[in-house]
């Protein structure tokens, strides 16, 4: 039989309250770190202006994650999923960049802390700079916290103040900082960074 390509399926999940089963499109990874992935958060920073709390990877608004494409999305309620997973990643033209993988988050339906990976392993990691550094949530120093939800680092993992490697600055006000401590391989990409970048959260 073939494998199971990445793309959109449809998976169940249960609502927590009411323990009514739902099913539900997803793009799904269906390839890197064993597959079986389910795309719950997606964001392409300087492509996806202006910046809105509607967009943190906590918040309860809904937008459709079938796909890829440079844009933003999330799914709420994330737990419906009953993941023990968790998996970020990182993408320039729908090409993976890093993966790290961890256990499931049950912050991340509530709060910042919740895009924290527990116990990282890493997937895949074709940076140039901090190979084997997992992503972490920044407000790269802005000081109102208002990034973090949106805005990662991988440099600095355990400080959630400094570095950064998406989106610094503020929600009304972003600066350019895609692909800053990864820097992009000339196999990937002729420019190291300042150019197209799509993160994206999984669970599984």
């Amino acid at each position: 039989f073939r494998p199971a390509t990445d793309g959109p399926y449809w998976v169940r999940v249960t609502d927590q309250c009411s323990e009514v089963e739902q099913t539900m499109q997803v793009h799904c990874d269906m390839s890197t770190c064993g597959g079986g992935w389910s795309l719950v958060w997606k964001h392409s920073y300087m492509e996806v202006l202006p910046l809105t709390q509607q967009m943190y990877y906590f918040s309860d608004t809904f937008r459709s994650c079938q796909d890829l494409t440079a844009g933003w999305c999330n799914v709420d309620r994330k737990g419906r999923f009953n993941a023990e997973e968790m998996m970020i990643a990182a993408y320039h033209n729908n090409h993976l960049v890093y993966a790290y993988r961890g256990r499931y988050n049950r912050n991340i339906d509530h709060e910042w802390s919740g895009g924290i990976l527990l116990d990282p392993k890493v997937c895949v990691d074709h940076c140039k700079h901090h190979v084997g550094v997992p992503p972490a949530p920044s407000d790269h120093a802005a000081g109102d916290i208002q990034l973090l939800g949106i805005a990662f680092d991988k440099r600095t993992p355990s400080n959630y103040r400094y570095n950064c490697d998406t989106i610094a600055g503020r929600l009304d006000n972003p600066g350019e900082c895609r692909w800053h401590d990864c820097n992009l391989p000339s196999s990937i990409s002729s420019n190291e960074r300042g150019t197209q970048m799509t993160l994206a959260i999984y669970v599984r």
